[in-house]
């Protein structure tokens, strides 16, 4: 089977199948390029949009079915618990709601409010997560209370490695460092994603 991951040269929405991929040791190739090279390649892919999964040369959109796709093949999605599966797709649909809040001023800067990211956007999101970080410490199991670690740990994951760990985070480096000092159970939980 032959597997392409293509996004641009930056983690955000391509990032949980890169990661799932390479933590379940499936080989894939990583076809990056940057938003100078998009306007020629756009008609290239599916409505024009990525990331986009390519699989023995068919095109595949929309990045949480895609993000699902490769989580099922490679044992990070449940199967046959609804209840983990809910519980999964809850933390996966938080954290596909605020990404592009986060990451909307790398591509848009003068569309968004850098401040509200700060002020708002990421308190927000970190009184979310906290309460289920600190279950998964006590509990010593993974995020949505399995042994197993799942798709909802990988997007957890690359909201860490996008903005946290990140050197090249696009915008106020010091202030993503200050959001992290005072939420060290996110960075201890964020440190298992990056490499």
């Amino acid at each position: 089977m032959s597997i392409k991951v293509h996004y641009f040269g930056v983690f955000n929405r391509a990032e949980p199948m890169r990661m799932m991929l390479k933590h379940a040791g499936v080989e894939f190739e990583d076809v990056k390029f940057g938003m100078e090279q998009w306007g020629d390649l756009k008609a290239n892919y599916p409505g024009g949009v990525v990331p986009c999964l390519e699989i023995d040369g068919v095109m595949y959109r929309e990045s949480l079915a895609q993000a699902r796709y490769v989580g099922t093949r490679c044992g990070f999605y449940p199967r046959d618990d609804f209840n983990a599966q809910y519980k999964c797709d809850c933390i996966v649909e938080m954290v596909n709601d605020v990404l592009p809040k986060i990451y909307g001023p790398i591509f848009a800067p003068d569309n968004h409010d850098i401040p509200k990211v700060f002020s708002e956007i990421l308190p927000a999101f970190m009184k979310r997560v906290t309460p289920l970080i600190e279950a998964c410490k006590k509990s010593g199991k993974w995020i949505i209370g399995s042994d197993k670690i799942t798709m909802a740990d990988f997007y957890l994951g690359i909201i860490y490695a996008n903005f946290f760990a990140n050197p090249n985070v696009g915008y106020e480096a010091e202030k993503f460092a200050e959001v992290l000092a005072a939420n060290p159970l996110f960075k201890e939980y964020g440190e298992k994603f990056v490499s």
